[in-house]
């Protein structure tokens, strides 16, 4: 039987083994997230810094980004047949060791732009065993009726590391250079390997993270089990909606996140690293919050609703990032002001797009087979990967030819569509079977 089809009682749930391995995970996240966060930040301010184009951060990113879409599916393959909890560890080894590579580079005056982008492609490879093994593990360390809580408690804990992380960030780079920044990143993932490796039980006593049936390796076999994953996700069709939703979401926002608000501070508002660093960090301080609040809300019987109506609100909250900067509108004249404005809505725009993921991820966790967890999340990575590595792209190629303010109208408007039709449309089904009682698949899990 499925770990996370298990009701647990009370006095499970705030068991020492629950509290433990959900500390552990919390504290590795905040300790690698923090680290990579500021490393990351830093390169894309290294790359502007030094002359750099929108065409060259959107390489960088896209290089940290792509290589996952074609190792995604692997990466779930595996974290379906290997050790989950193994798989943790090397995945933090290895991040550790590539930034402690780029290190190296710039010591020996070696890292060039081929460099970042050759270090961004090994990040991506390494790190896209990490997330189909954490979600696929989530459901073995709590019981199934305090997912929602956990999916809260890991994204506010990751949003709170980024909120540190962008602002030791503004303020390390002057401090200690790039390769104090990368150094002090290769020794967070160190940590959150250490962490990780405490984990030693479920929270239902058994012993172990091996998944059943992981015997075996074999390219042909990979491939018919990630066709068996989409074969899956299709059957489901109102996770399969779900799924074509988040794969735009990601399109449209990250992009505008990553290329489009470094361009507005440094080129239109002409402000220091340090002021993109505090949007930067009210953005993860709203996901944080949004975290809180969705975890005392997380018992609810339309969680399409919720996710549809919370998009729809950050999707609104995007659109008036446009105001601040509309040209001669006379509105917020003082850059200061338009500065403080930004933080405002990036703080209201994390909140709501939290509110709308987690029960998003929830979702998924609690209505997807144990057996096909890491597939199926694996397969979600690489699709909104490959999407967002398309948007990069274009973000790159418009944002050096089209002004920030129409670009901002053009992404805010599409979303604000595409979750009107989503909170509407009877195809997708996301308002509907909300409530009830849970039915039970073939397999046995609660859907």
């Amino acid at each position: 039987m499925p770990v996370a089809e298990i009701e647990a009682p009370r006095s499970i749930r705030r068991s020492p083994f629950v509290r433990r391995n959900l500390g552990l995970i919390a504290f590795g996240r905040f300790v690698s997230i923090t680290g990579d966060s500021i490393c990351y930040f830093s390169l894309i301010w290294f790359i502007l810094e030094s002359g750099g184009t929108a065409v060259q951060v959107s390489l960088l990113v896209a290089c940290h980004i792509l290589p996952s879409v074609f190792f995604g599916p692997v990466a779930g393959v595996i974290a379906d047949r290997f050790d989950r909890k193994s798989l943790l560890i090397v995945s933090d080894l290895l991040c550790a060791t590539v930034i402690a590579g780029l290190a190296l580079l710039l010591r020996l005056d070696g890292l060039t732009m081929r460099a970042m982008f050759a270090g961004s492609t090994l990040l991506a490879l390494t790190a896209s065993l990490h997330h189909p093994a954490s979600s696929a593990l989530l459901p073995d360390l709590v019981p199934a009726d305090f997912l929602a809580k956990a999916n809260s408690l890991e994204t506010s804990v990751s949003h709170i590391a980024k909120i540190v992380g962008v602002t030791a960030a503004g303020l390390a780079y002057g401090i200690l250079g790039l390769m104090g920044i990368l150094l002090v990143g290769a020794g967070s993932f160190l940590v959150s390997a250490v962490s990780q490796s405490m984990l030693v039980e479920r929270w239902n006593g058994s012993v172990g993270f091996r998944p059943a049936g992981s015997s075996g390796f074999s390219l042909p076999g990979i491939l018919r089990e990630m066709r068996e994953a989409f074969a899956y996700l299709r059957g489901e069709k109102q996770l399969y909606a779900l799924l074509w939703f988040l794969v735009a979401l990601g399109m449209l926002t990250v992009p505008t996140i990553e290329v489009v608000f470094p361009l507005i501070f440094g080129r239109v508002f002409r402000t220091p690293l340090a002021e993109l660093s505090y949007a930067q960090g009210a953005l993860s301080l709203g996901f944080a919050f949004g975290s809180l609040v969705c975890s005392r809300l997380a018992h609810t019987k339309r969680p399409g609703n919720r996710v549809s109506m919370n998009i729809l609100f950050a999707s609104v909250t995007l659109f008036l990032f446009v105001i601040p900067i509309w040209p001669e509108s006379g509105f917020l004249p003082k850059v200061g002001q338009k500065v403080g404005a930004y933080y405002l809505l990036s703080f209201a725009a994390g909140a709501f797009t939290a509110m709308g993921l987690i029960p998003a991820n929830v979702m998924f966790q609690s209505r997807v087979r144990s057996d096909m967890m890491g597939r199926v999340f694996g397969l979600i990575g690489s699709l909104s990967n490959a999407a967002i590595g398309i948007g990069l792209v274009m973000a790159g190629w418009l944002t050096d030819r089209v002004p920030a303010h129409f670009f901002l109208l053009m992404v805010s408007g599409i979303m604000i569509l595409l979750s009107i039709w989503m909170r509407f449309s009877g195809s997708l089904g996301l308002s509907r079977n909300g409530g009830g009682k849970p039915k039970a698949n073939p397999a046995g899990n609660r859907i």
